[in-house]
């Protein structure tokens, strides 16, 4: 059944302090004063008065910023793009929410379709995270990687190997790619002096998104926060390199694809079984397929044959991201480090 006002508007500035923490400034005062929009039973509470979605993890403040961003970022609100810097725009708060507040009582059909998913931002920064994860599997089990990627969205995490990093004074892969990803790196040194083979890279998603089609494109980019262009120029430089090595995603559920991917493991190689920020969108008994499917595989394990498991992860609202890895035929969990959910800081400590 749809949401009071009251209840919108609590989440919704739940989401702008989650900016604010995540340096979006800009986002946190249109989501906040979006909230307070929707109190007044102002024209974004009319959008959204027969809105019936998961009210505490659905992210409805974050689907209308993405709408808002996209009509911006295609042409159809100029003068919300004169202040987005990822439009070539000056940022220019108070102006911010009163010109989104009109094209929210105009444009009212064309964010519509935005209400109807949650934000899937492939955010392309995790490979900092995820990367090094990849390099202490290959160092502990000395064989070639068989990365499969769940919640993969467009599939740019896929293509971690073909990244160049600069992981505070740490490089890999450097000056061999059209991309670099950097954070802010502390605790322990990461194992870059491993240079893992990868045979093959696959991924799913329930809801698959495909780099050709333009819109897709621009629809990425309009879940990237429009105040911070480091993120935008990199998911621009990953979606060429994804386009150049024919990306694919297969529409599959997550249980289903990691049985199937697990089942059909060869000898001589560590499958990879890895997710980061996807589990918690997962259904009660889509989580306890997919951990049985795991958790089965990982009994069958061998020395020749083993089951890794990575995972980018947060424990709980308000908690810290963590990086674990479940390494089989042993079975024993490690936490790797933890990350800020965009990549901008790893603290290792493997």
């Amino acid at each position: 059944m749809p949401h009071s006002a009251a209840d919108l508007a609590r989440v919704v500035r739940r989401q702008a302090e989650g900016c604010a923490r995540l340096d979006s400034p800009l986002w946190a005062r249109l989501l906040n004063e979006a909230a307070a929009d929707i109190e007044a039973n102002g024209p974004l509470w009319d959008l959204l008065r027969d809105w019936d979605g998961e009210i505490e993890q659905g992210a409805i403040g974050l689907r209308v910023a993405g709408g808002l961003h996209y009509l911006a970022l295609e042409g159809s609100a100029p003068e919300l793009a004169a202040i987005l810097p990822s439009c070539g725009g000056t940022a220019d708060p108070d102006r911010l929410w009163p010109i989104a507040r009109e094209i929210v009582a105009q444009q009212a059909e064309r964010l519509r379709p935005f209400l109807a998913s949650a934000p899937q931002t492939n955010e392309v920064g995790r490979s900092c995270a995820l990367m090094p994860g990849m390099l202490q599997i290959a160092r502990v089990t000395g064989l070639p990687l068989r990365p499969r990627e769940i919640g993969s969205s467009a599939g740019l995490n896929q293509f971690w190997d073909l990244y160049s990093y600069r992981l505070g004074e740490h490089g890999w892969n450097k000056n061999q790619s059209d991309l670099t990803l950097e954070c802010r790196w502390s605790g322990t040194a990461p194992p870059t002096a491993v240079k893992p083979k990868v045979t093959s890279c696959a991924g799913c998603d329930i809801n698959p998104l495909d780099l050709r089609d333009e819109k897709v494109r621009l629809r990425l980019q309009a879940y990237v926060w429009p105040d911070q262009s480091r993120r935008m120029e990199n998911l621009r430089a990953a979606m060429k390199i994804a386009l150049n090595n024919d990306v694919r995603v297969e529409k599959m559920a997550a249980s289903k694809f990691a049985a199937r991917e697990l089942a059909s493991r060869p000898a001589g190689e560590c499958i990879v079984i890895y997710h980061s920020i996807v589990r918690q969108y997962f259904p009660d008994d889509e989580g306890r397929a997919f951990d049985s499917a795991i958790a089965e595989a990982g009994a069958d394990a061998t020395e020749d044959r083993p089951v890794a498991w990575l995972r980018l992860e947060q424990d709980g609202p308000m908690l810290p991201f963590h990086l674990r890895l479940t390494l089989w035929p042993t079975g024993e969990t490690l936490v790797l480090g933890a990350a800020h959910p965009h990549g901008a800081t790893v603290k290792w400590q493997a």
